[in-house]
């Protein structure tokens, strides 16, 4: 599945911008654009992510090796939450403008995380926050909600 977007902001630095994902694997199975994560329409690869990994990598800056993080919102976006399994359990990661929030959601076992240069230990029904400024800087501006 590829999908394109594209967010015209007219007299902002950068005044267009362009967001691309291509599959060449069209037997795939594939969600239609919908709104699949809160206030993000996109395309979803029903198979193994697809833009879902697109947004989680880019905006969560997750790398799957160790369970690292380095989350920054876009400015216009005010939540990003989604689910990872990691070793038989769901880490739920919550990204919000002023913080950001790790839960086990389902599983028994602890999940180390590394936020930025912390490391930390998530355990089952305590939830880790880290206050912070999780938003981009841009031309744009938003109002909290």
């Amino acid at each position: 599945m590829c999908t394109v977007i594209l967010l015209r902001r007219p007299g902002a630095a950068c005044p267009l911008l362009l967001a691309a994902n291509r599959d060449e694997r069209l037997e795939r199975s594939w969600d239609a654009p919908a709104e699949f994560w809160p206030a993000i329409l996109g395309g979803r690869d029903a198979t193994a992510g697809g833009t879902w990994m697109a947004l989680v990598y880019g905006f969560a800056r997750y790398r799957w090796r160790g369970t690292r993080f380095a989350p920054m919102l876009p400015t216009r976006a005010n939540r990003l939450r989604f689910p990872l399994r990691v070793r038989g359990s769901v880490l739920e990661v919550d990204i919000e403008p002023r913080r950001v929030t790790y839960s086990v959601k389902n599983g028994t076992a602890h999940i180390a995380v590394c936020h930025y240069d912390t490391e930390v230990t998530v355990e089952p029904g305590s939830p880790v926050t880290f206050p912070g400024d999780y938003r981009t800087n841009d031309a744009a501006t938003v109002a909290d909600s």
